[in-house]
């Protein structure tokens, strides 16, 4: 190999080097972004359980209210 095509060679390794180098750097900044939309997307799978508790929760307590105010008319 000549003299230009091995400068040639080299400057292609170290810009393909510089260009492994920056998509490592982005990848590390996009950690954070991507470890919200992970959550994001576990909250929403998780939203109809989650309606489904917000609906029974009042329902429990007005039953255990209803049902302790019946036992107290009873004790009087």
């Amino acid at each position: 190999m000549s003299d230009e095509a091995l400068k040639k060679e080299l400057i292609q390794m170290r810009m393909e080097l510089h260009r492994q180098e920056m998509r490592h750097e982005v990848l590390l900044a996009l950690q954070p972004l991507q470890k919200i939309r992970s959550v994001k997307n576990s909250w929403q799978k998780a939203k109809p359980w989650i309606s489904l508790a917000g609906l029974v929760t009042p329902v429990v307590v007005a039953a255990f209210r209803h049902r302790s105010a019946g036992s107290d008319k009873k004790h009087e």
